[in-house]
């Protein structure tokens, strides 16, 4: 028997040592620990949005890394010199969507920025609750310096 599993009944969905955001018996907007996903989903798209905005607005040019990471990505391989082949993929795949501007090849950082600051929130809810979760995602999105 599973874990929260009562005798002849299986367990629920969000039982059983997962990282549900949202057991099936709590309405989707909030969760057992008070987390309100959705306030902290349109943090993060807003967030995310308006760093994608800023790329196609920025006056930089390519840094040396990533004009190097971009001639990676015209030739792929399973790796490179330096670096591991992911890089020169994600590149690869925001140029083809976009272009082969500047804010197309950064294009993946913002997006990447994004779901990793859902995922640290779904940890910190794991491990603290909603209150966590929802200022360790905040946090981690607005941090400067990521």
């Amino acid at each position: 028997m599973g874990v929260g599993a009562v005798a002849g009944k299986a367990p629920r969905r969000g039982q059983g040592g997962s990282l549900s955001l949202a057991p099936m018996s709590m309405p989707a907007s909030r969760t057992a620990g008070g987390f309100a996903p959705r306030p902290l989903l349109m943090w993060i798209v807003v967030l995310t949005a308006a760093r994608i905005i800023y790329l196609q607005y920025t006056p930089l040019g390519l840094y040396t890394d990533e004009a190097q990471y971009w001639l990676w990505s015209r030739a792929l391989d399973f790796g490179y010199f330096s670096k591991p082949p992911l890089i020169a993929w994600l590149v690869r795949a925001s140029t083809n969507l976009c272009g082969n501007g500047e804010a197309c090849v950064r294009l993946a950082s913002p997006l990447l920025h994004g779901a990793t600051a859902l995922v640290v929130a779904a940890i910190g809810n794991h491990l603290g609750g909603g209150r966590l979760a929802f200022w360790a995602g905040v946090t981690y999105a607005t941090d400067r310096k990521s």
